[in-house]
């Protein structure tokens, strides 16, 4: 069996809306290079299947029987892909640019695990979407992991740099080598979803990998928070927390969450 130089793996749940312009994005801005497109379904209960059925005859397409979850449905679409590099992409999301010197960065920098690149929204405006590790205190304000200087604040990166190391990056583009996904065990499948790319991230430079961000590539992510999202960030981060953190650390950290997510619910009623 030839290898594929990129699986690009897309967990899908009801993304029926999203999936066309995603997939025909991919179309567009991955060529001059081999690649395979995988979607695990999650079973959604929208026309998703249909959609890639009827659509998308190139497409390897995985059903579940149940909603696995993020990472639990990243690792089944890698353990079926045959990539030497890996591409975890969100259904909600369209890739803007080749990507193609993302993979070249990885591929030629044997300390660099992961690399992610500029994230816009909807309207084609900058997003933050990669920061520093969580702390104690930084769980108190979750702005406070976002990075904000070199221009991670406002999208105006500094051009001295063709790329920055950051502790973690937005799941909703994260490259790395079929290797090193496999020599971590992939994503961690007791998160169910968010905070599992800062655990995967977190795990890598245990390894001595470092995670870059690479500006001049970019990729339009529509999702965004709501109140249900929000419950589950915050069940993540408590995960996240049992599982890096240690005593009166531990303690520290679960109580700023609860403070945090208090706040935000039932003070700002906004994220």
């Amino acid at each position: 069996m030839s290898k594929e130089l990129l699986s690009i793996i897309i967990v899908n749940y009801n993304g029926a809306a999203f999936l066309e312009n995603c997939i025909q994005s991919i179309e567009k801005t991955c060529q001059g290079f081999d690649y395979e497109i995988i979607i695990v379904d999650n079973n959604s209960s929208d026309n998703s299947i249909e959609i890639i059925e009827n659509q998308f005859d190139n497409i390897s397409l995985i059903k579940s029987e149940t909603n696995l979850g993020f990472a639990a449905g990243n690792n089944i679409g890698v353990k079926n892909s045959k990539g030497d590099y890996i591409l975890l992409l969100n259904n909600d999301t369209v890739l803007l640019d080749n990507i193609y010197p993302a993979i070249e960065l990885l591929k030629n920098n044997q300390n660099i695990g992961v690399v992610g690149i500029k994230m816009l929204d909807d309207k084609k405006m900058y997003r933050q979407s990669a920061g520093f590790f969580p702390s104690p205190m930084k769980l108190l304000k979750l702005k406070s992991m976002l990075l904000n200087t070199h221009g991670f604040l406002d999208g105006n990166f500094d051009k001295s740099n063709s790329y920055f190391d950051v502790d973690w990056i937005e799941a909703s583009f994260l490259l790395t080598s079929r290797n090193l996904y496999d020599e971590v065990n992939g994503m961690d499948e007791t998160f169910f979803m968010y905070a599992e790319d800062i655990d995967f991230c977190k795990r890598l430079i245990s390894l001595g990998k470092k995670t870059v961000y690479l500006p001049e590539l970019s990729y339009i992510h529509f999702g965004g928070f709501n109140s249900k999202r929000n419950e589950l960030l915050k069940k993540g981060l408590i995960h996240f927390v049992k599982i890096h953190f240690f005593r009166i650390s531990k303690l520290i950290g679960l109580l700023n969450i609860e403070i945090n997510f208090f706040v935000k619910k039932y003070v700002k009623k906004s994220v």
